[in-house]
């Protein structure tokens, strides 16, 4: 935590942060959190939130950084750049808007920077596609089964097995 709160804070750039769950070790985390919110007067951290001010702070920040799964998850249909920081979740397929960094600190400012500089960059995030699809998948199931016409035989058939 304390390689990507320094790579962060170099910046220069209002930062709001999320405390971590009560996942074991989470203990020096928190303090890390705490000391910079002490320390930095553009440094917000935030405890649980509802999801819907969860999801509107995503869509309102210029960049995601960190190792949570909902940085891989959310973050590319919310068309947000992300920087995902050491292995935790390698093993995730995760969309064009995610640069993966080690942790350490040079290398987080270096893709921070990335992110909030380069357009190209920029432009692909905007019109890339998320490999978990784009938010919209209960809308369009929805749709499908307002549609559909399911006959008596096809609502009581039997499995055989």
């Amino acid at each position: 935590m304390t390689a990507i709160l320094d790579g962060v804070m170099s910046l220069g750039h209002p930062v709001l942060c999320s405390y971590p769950n009560i996942d074991p070790g989470n203990v020096g985390i928190r303090k890390v959190i705490d000391r910079a919110k002490a320390e930095h007067p553009n440094f917000r951290a935030y405890h649980n939130l509802p999801r819907d001010r969860f999801v509107s702070l995503y869509r309102r920040c210029s960049a995601i950084v960190g190792n949570s799964s909902s940085l891989v998850l959310e973050s590319g249909f919310l068309k947000v750049p992300a920087i995902l920081v050491g292995p935790r979740q390698d093993l995730r397929d995760r969309g064009d808007n995610v640069i993966r960094v080690d942790f350490d600190a040079a290398e987080i400012a270096a893709a921070c920077r990335r992110s909030l500089e380069d357009e190209s960059f920029r432009a692909t995030v905007a019109q890339g596609t998320s490999p978990y699809g784009d938010g919209h998948a209960a809308e369009r199931i929805a749709e499908v089964l307002t549609t559909v016409e399911l006959t008596r035989e096809q609502l009581l058939k039997t499995m055989p097995y």
